[in-house]
């Protein structure tokens, strides 16, 4: 498998065994704990209710605050910290993994050993479930591709994801 670090910060592009581990994992997922910056994204692509209808969704209240709202098929947990440190306080007591676009909060679930995922792993998660068409996930990805700021590693990546979603 060619999937080595360059560092602790680096996005490594996965090979195709990487990637089929990753989809199988995306596959089985059934509920996480998200933060703000995916919602945000999950929001702005309109694809936020369709999301919480298909998993079990938790946020901290800290999470809900800084959002602004809590939406339909979200539950809420009080952990009473900082958003980042609820988020992941929150998936190491219950076990969940993290959906986040922060690289912060990305890096520190990396280094507690928490599964992480960002709004891409979500749709690809959801297209490798049926619970979006092809078509829809095009949608949200123009729109993320819009709207949202990742690096061209991320896309990269997500495009190596998405690629061996549309082989299998």
């Amino acid at each position: 498998m060619n999937n080595r670090k360059i560092n602790s910060s680096s996005i490594t592009i996965p090979d195709v065994e990487t990637a089929e581990q990753i989809i199988s994992k995306l596959k089985g997922l059934s509920s996480f704990i998200i933060d703000t910056s995916s919602l945000i994204y999950m929001n702005g692509i309109s694809a936020l209710n369709k999301v919480a209808q298909a998993y079990r969704i938790k946020a901290p209240v800290s999470v809900i605050n800084e959002f602004g709202s809590c939406p339909e098929g979200i539950s809420t947990i009080d952990i009473n910290l900082s958003a980042d440190d609820d988020l992941l306080a929150c998936a190491g007591k219950l076990g969940l993994p993290v959906c986040s676009e922060d690289k912060r909060v990305l890096l520190h679930a990396r280094r507690s050993n928490i599964d992480y995922y960002n709004t891409i792993m979500i749709l690809v998660s959801m297209r490798t479930k049926n619970i979006i068409t092809k078509q829809e996930f095009g949608h949200y990805i123009t729109g993320l591709r819009s709207n949202a700021r990742y690096s061209e590693k991320v896309w990269d990546y997500a495009q190596k994801l998405i690629d061996t979603v549309n082989m299998v």
